[in-house]
């Protein structure tokens, strides 16, 4: 999807991945990621390598007044920077029929913060700072079962890993257990009963796979259809809690046990969640000498993400209300892409993007932590023939956010009955953008 992962907050940044020369009918080495079919158009061997470059920003403007000065909140400003790497091998073995390649890439990855500045800030319940990274490698075959027709599949090892922190309303989390923070006495956002959580950083090995088929329809047209599965993930890892100098009374309604006002304490956490399967559909169509188009449609089943589960594991707090669990209540997504390029001579073309993503996050779910929104993506792009078998190419983009007002929000920590929507209300405006760079080389021999 465009901004979100619904995992850990605002980490993907483009609809798409790659530049405005690569898609599920297209013969590129990335054919890995958006079709393994697609690499079975490759002729000898081939070797890439690309780091893409995401530079992310926002504003959070939340309704209401701050209970401890009485005043409206001040703005809460974050960042984001993704370095994320590509690289992929390709070869036919000599071969007309078989095509083999193995690829690593970073579909979700990056970081967010909030910054010093917020660690008081109106967004604090739901995140401070935060970092992902879902790194696949992906051993891939293609073959040609009929002429003019392909088939591909994948096996992907993902390797997930995500830190964070966060502040926890202790007044909040009586909710968990039921008990209305009013009837115990316990103010909400007072920075004297909240705890901060630090997590290490929690890693999950999973599995997962794709298959794709490619069809060369005409001489002028490629059609490409591939599928990538669900991957389930656990992640698991270790977390600092430390805890104000909370009223004495509040420990036994949260269970903390040995825990006292103070303190802080180390524990073992887990989360679980899924990362999505999709489907991707696309066309190249060379309608004119030296012009070609690319159109792109992808399908993401965000609705089957659910509940992002947390478990403390380890005492002191293994039986404490201290549960970041959070409802999600997500909508499927879809992607459409339509690019040009023109084969400006030999060795040189040049193109562009445009992109849209429907947001997967329903406006009353957003928060600091799972924002998302309508994404528009404008691209450019082009790439030089160095030598006779080396390729250079340079892609920019930039993508709009539109802005969300969110009212009617669906957390609200003063209600005991809601287990999972005990956090922060997530009125107010938020806005983002982005910008997106990729550098790219590929070699041919």
């Amino acid at each position: 999807m465009s901004l979100s992962v619904q995992a850990a907050g605002s980490f993907q940044v483009s609809p798409l991945m790659g530049g405005v020369f690569e898609g599920p009918s297209v013969a590129s080495p990335m054919g890995i990621y958006w079709n393994p079919a697609a690499i079975g158009l490759l002729k000898g061997t081939h070797v890439y390598g690309a780091l893409d470059l995401f530079f992310l920003r926002g504003t959070y403007d939340r309704d209401g007044f701050d209970p401890n000065t009485g005043g409206g909140y001040d703005t809460a400003t974050w960042s984001g920077f993704g370095p994320l790497p590509k690289a992929a091998v390709t070869s036919d073995f000599g071969t007309d029929r078989w095509v083999g390649g193995i690829g690593l890439y970073v579909p979700f990855g990056g970081s967010i913060d909030y910054g010093d500045d917020d660690l008081f800030g109106a967004q604090r319940y739901h995140i401070i700072d935060a970092e992902l990274a879902a790194i696949h490698v992906t051993p891939t075959v293609a073959v040609k079962v009929f002429p003019h027709f392909y088939v591909g599949a994948g096996i992907s090892w993902v390797h997930t890993q995500f830190q964070s922190s966060v502040d926890v309303d202790l007044a909040a989390a009586l909710s968990n257990v039921g008990i209305s923070p009013d009837a115990a006495g316990a103010g909400l956002e007072d920075p004297l009963v909240e705890a901060a959580v630090q997590t290490g950083m929690l890693r999950d090995n999973s599995v997962g796979w794709e298959l794709g088929v490619l069809w060369e329809a005409l001489p002028e047209l490629d059609l490409g259809l591939s599928y990538r599965s669900e991957v389930e993930v656990s992640l698991s890892g270790g977390a600092d809690v430390a805890f104000p100098l909370f009223p004495p009374e509040l420990g036994p309604l949260l269970s903390l046990g040995p825990v006292a006002p103070g303190s802080q304490v180390s524990t073992d956490v887990s989360f679980q969640f899924r990362w999505p399967q999709s489907v991707q559909l696309g066309a190249t169509y060379r309608f004119w000498p030296r012009w070609t188009g690319i159109a792109i449609l992808q399908w993401t089943n965000w609705s089957r993400f659910g509940r992002f589960e947390s478990e403390v594991l380890t005492p002191p707090l293994s039986e404490s209300s201290l549960d970041l669990s959070r409802a999600r209540g997500l909508n499927d997504t879809v992607l459409l892409s339509l690019a040009v390029h023109h084969q400006w001579f030999d060795g040189f073309k040049i193109g562009g993007r445009f992109a849209y993503e429907s947001p997967a996050v329903p406006t009353e779910f957003v928060n600091p932590q799972n924002y998302d929104s309508h994404t528009f993506e404008l691209g450019l792009g082009a790439e030089y023939r160095l030598m006779k078998n080396l390729s250079l190419s340079l892609n920019y983009a930039h993508l709009f956010f539109a802005a969300r007002n969110v009212t009617g929000s669906v957390f609200d920590p003063a209600d005991p009955t809601r287990e999972g929507y005990n956090y922060a209300s997530g009125d107010g405006t938020y806005e983002a953008s982005a910008d997106k760079l990729e550098l790219a080389l590929e070699v041919h021999f």
